[in-house]
This record gives structure tokens, sequence and C-alpha cells, in this order.
């Protein structure tokens, strides 16, 4: 079950979950910087504190651009298409342009291939990292 929320409206227990969640893949959270969060579940519980987190991705609204980030999935249930059914979410819901930015660095390249063989194209690079961008006239959903 795919949930989006704005940030302001998450509770304390889906905000603990959703760190807690962040922290596997990243060495921060920036939860508190998102304008919108997207999360998986693989229970459809009505109680937050029985759900359980399986995938999540950032994203800051501005205009007709979506920024992405910290894309992430239990290492439980990769590739298993959760990253993509929450990419295809966010393309579907919001009728933008989409950019997100990856690290330069060769640990990232499967992160960079995965993005690239879903449309994102790279439009910037330089010794710190990648942007990469999908125009909303290429989103096909």
């Amino acid at each position: 079950m795919i949930i989006l929320k704005n940030s302001t409206d998450i509770n304390d227990d889906i905000r603990e979950k959703l760190n807690e969640f962040i922290l596997k893949s990243f060495n921060e959270t920036r939860l508190y910087t998102y304008d919108k969060v997207v999360y998986y579940s693989n229970n459809d519980s009505n109680n937050d504190s029985n759900k359980t987190i399986i995938g999540f991705i950032g994203i800051n609204d501005f205009d007709e651009t979506i920024l992405i980030s910290q894309l992430c999935t239990d290492v439980n249930f990769r590739n298993k298409g959760i990253a993509t059914q929450l990419l295809k979410f966010i393309e579907t819901t919001f009728n933008s342009n989409l950019i997100l930015y990856i690290k330069n660095d060769s640990n990232y390249k499967k992160l960079y291939d995965f993005y690239t063989k879903r449309g994102f194209i790279e439009v910037y690079n330089d010794s710190i990292k990648y942007k990469m961008k999908k125009n909303k006239s290429h989103i096909n959903y």
C-alpha cells in the first residue's frame, strides 16, 4: 500500500518509523526537509503502530518540478519492484518534471542505471554529483 502524506501530517509513530527506516540506507535522515513523503507499507492496517515500512521516497514540490530524494527499500524487498512502484506513483500523482541528485561515485552505478532504465537522463555532473531529470512529457504510465 502506497501512502502519500504532507510532512506536517505525519504522526510521531510514523515519523519515528520513517527515520529509523531511512537511517538503514543513509547516513542521515532529511525527513524534516521534505514537503511530502511517499512510503510503501506491506500491510493495510489503519493502526500506524502496525505498519511496516518497506519503501520510502522524500519529495519537494517546486511548481512544475518535483525533487525526489532518499529513495530506499527494505533490503528484504529489493528487486521486487517497490522502488519502481514508488516512482510510478509520484509520476502519475504529480504532473511535473522530476529531478534528483546522485553521488558521483562508482558505488552508485547501480542506482544511476536504475534511474536511466526508468527514463531519467543526466543533465549535469561534476566530481561530486550527477543531476538527473525526467520531463513530464516522457512519463508514460
